[in-house]
């Protein structure tokens, strides 16, 4: 399906109606249970999401956010994912800057979500690629919820300092070469991700498929 056949067949079409759970329910069909285990999960994990009309498609999206405040009491705001509903499906939508591609594919994700990430098209000035999966049953959050995780611990919690630290670590570690400490910089980050991802998913009650 082409980016135009894609857009013809969004729903949520009228911007003088907002989305209402009834009217979701009757778009989503059966996958409407799966949006709600998203939906109920979203809070514990620090994401509010919002509908919000997007006027060059002429739908309604659901735009996913985390708030946080960082040490010095800055208020800040990430999106972290975009929703699009269909008939009978619906779409997430994760985008990510290209300079952390590698580093998404080495998610724990299934190898169907690794071919989109490989596959994903490069777009804009800032260089970034959109992971889109498609979502009918509640199974294929798994990857979502992963996806979701890294992109706020890269583009939320990390200082640019530590970032650039971090990201020195991996370039050494691939290139076989390494510096004092380098290794306990590594770990702790690997072993966060792989408990945050897990509580995550246990969180939501998700099981891979």
């Amino acid at each position: 399906m082409n980016d135009t056949d894609k857009q013809d067949r969004l729903r949520l079409r009228d911007p003088d109606i907002s989305p209402t759970d009834e009217l979701l329910e009757v778009v989503l069909g059966d996958s409407y249970s799966a949006y709600e285990i998203f939906q109920e999960g979203l809070p514990r994990l620090d994401i509010e999401q919002a509908w919000q009309w997007y006027t060059p498609h002429k739908a309604w999206f659901g735009r996913g956010q985390h708030f946080w405040t960082t040490p010095k009491g800055a208020h800040k705001e990430k999106t972290l994912y975009w929703l699009h509903v269909f008939d009978g499906y619906f779409d997430i939508t994760v985008w990510f800057k290209e300079k952390n591609r590698m580093e998404v594919l080495k998610a724990d994700v299934s190898e169907t979500t690794q071919q989109l990430i490989l596959d994903a098209k490069t777009m804009g000035k800032v260089p970034t690629f959109p992971v889109i999966l498609q979502i009918t049953e509640a199974g294929q959050l798994a990857d979502v919820i992963t996806l979701i995780d890294c992109k706020k611990r890269w583009e939320s919690l990390r200082s640019p300092a530590l970032t650039l630290l971090f990201f020195v670590a991996r370039y050494h570690a691939w290139a076989g070469k390494s510096f004092p400490g380098s290794d306990l910089l590594i770990r702790p980050f690997d072993s966060l991700s792989a408990r945050l991802c897990a509580h995550e998913k246990r969180v939501m009650g998700i099981e891979p498929t």
